[in-house]
């Protein structure tokens, strides 16, 4: 069995809110805070640790701002009872305590948590490395996820916009003398011509259908020979025509 699209869940699935302590700080000394807070501000992937004052703080939003802190210090303890952190509210009566709201949404998550929530626990190594040619994620999935292909396809789209238009899984294995694949769309917002490409590589623009032509990145370093190769024999400024005799 395999499950579809229309198994993927809603997103308020991935919506969380949480409080963090906060310091309510003068504009002017941000910089200053920033600086001796370092080791006790907020360290949180893709999240800032300076927003404005809520409504309520009572603080003019032009003079003051809001500095996050993690919720916890390096030993565990409470971030409010840091030395520093204690020795500014004590010394500085234009810093006080408040706390930040902060939501979390599906657009935080990377896609191993997302997959991490979505997939079955017994599932121990989570789909997440793919191959980028153009516009398209191609991927190679193991056989146990594959019941969860159109789901995976699409948290892979999700998480790589706006460079990623496709997302395929190779079907099958290479045993022709091209060296293509057969491939399967797991997702995509094309319906014509997704699979013709434009790939970029040693200022050359290489234009092709990835479903008929043998395209691999790993492959760089030959490209790289090939093209200073050409550019050193070409000694005029006109463009040349390269022909590849075995194709």
């Amino acid at each position: 069995f395999i499950y579809p699209i229309t198994d993927f869940p809603p997103l308020s699935l991935f919506y969380s809110k949480e409080d963090y302590p906060a310091l309510i700080i003068p504009v002017k000394r941000t910089a200053e805070l920033r600086k001796i807070l370092k080791d006790v501000l907020l360290n949180r992937p893709k999240t800032k640790a300076i927003y404005p004052i809520d409504d309520d703080d009572n603080k003019d939003p032009k003079l003051y701002r809001k500095m996050v802190l993690n919720k916890k210090s390096s030993t565990g303890k409470n971030i409010l009872q840091h030395p520093i952190v204690k020795k500014i509210l004590e010394d500085d009566d234009d810093i006080t305590k408040s706390t930040f709201s902060m939501e979390t949404t599906y657009e935080y998550w990377s896609v191993e948590k997302v997959l991490r929530q979505l997939l079955p626990s017994k599932i121990i190594e989570i789909p997440t490395s793919f191959e980028i040619v153009g516009h398209i994620a191609h991927m190679n999935l193991k056989d146990e996820v594959l019941p969860y292909q159109y789901i995976i396809g699409k948290v892979i789209f999700d998480k790589n916009q706006p460079a990623i238009k496709t997302v395929v899984n190779k079907v099958g294995k290479i045993d022709n003398e091209y060296r293509t694949f057969e491939m399967k769309i797991l997702y995509s917002t094309l319906t014509d011509n997704w699979s013709h490409v434009s790939v970029k590589e040693e200022g050359c623009t290489f234009d092709l259908d990835f479903q008929n032509v043998y395209w691999n990145s790993r492959l760089g370093c030959e490209h790289k020979r090939v093209v200073q190769y050409i550019r050193k024999s070409n000694n005029s400024q006109s463009s040349i025509v390269v022909a590849d005799m075995m194709a």
